[in-house]
């Protein structure tokens, strides 16, 4: 229940925009039907639906930012199974005294295939655990 918070976050922001968008086109088809003025009635559709949705889409924005927030402290804070391992000037340190140590160059390849660091920092990071 309060495992991955970050992501549960990030869901209800999508469930919010989605949420808001819908209701946004429901009250503005509504808005048509009572409307004796078929302008009136479609200048508020638009109004409604355009302002609905901007509103809709910006509230979910800083939902969708806090729980990018969540998940990145998680992550720094080293209690997230995303990345366990830091890099660091010197080579590789494991963040945990007693944990299982995978060899350097396995760690900096699957690094390197998340996209974390670039290729050149590899190939430098490469050079300096082979000297050790």
């Amino acid at each position: 229940m309060f495992n991955n918070i970050g992501g549960k976050i990030k869901a209800l922001a999508k469930v919010i925009f989605w949420a808001g968008i819908i209701a946004s086109v429901i009250i503005g088809f509504s808005s048509v039907a009572t409307r004796n003025d078929e302008a009136a009635g479609f200048i508020s559709l638009f109004l409604i639906v355009g302002f609905g949705s901007l509103g809709s889409w910006l509230g979910s924005l800083a939902f969708y930012r806090f729980g990018e927030l969540m998940e990145n402290s998680a992550i720094i804070a080293g209690k997230s199974t995303h990345e366990k391992n830091v890099i660091s000037k010197e080579g590789i340190e494991t963040p945990r005294a007693g944990a299982k140590q995978d060899s350097g160059e396995k760690i900096l390849g699957e690094l390197l295939q998340k996209g974390v660091i670039t290729q050149n920092e590899y190939d430098l990071l490469i050079k300096k655990e082979r000297k050790n």
